[in-house]
């Protein structure tokens, strides 16, 4: 993985592998996907559409972490 240092130095390797990166911000979509269903259950806003590919996303995250199990509630 490649991040800037900044502008004027390029690119510095990151020293972390795409399964520690998604086990240890596993977090973020999941805190995502659990704000988006407050939200919908609040404003009685239908988005079901969104459900499928969250769901996908997730368990592509978990796929990607090595993470077992379900990591979210259907």
């Amino acid at each position: 993985m490649q991040t800037p240092v900044s502008p004027n130095e390029g690119l510095a390797a990151v020293n972390i592998d795409s399964r520690r990166l998604a086990v240890e911000l596993a977090v973020g979509p999941l805190t995502a996907h659990r704000l988006a269903k407050g939200v919908e259950w609040f404003t009685r806003c239908d988005i079901s559409d969104l459900h499928a590919p969250a769901i996908q996303m997730l368990g592509t995250w978990a796929r990607i972490g090595q993470m077992n199990g379900p990591m979210v509630r259907a």
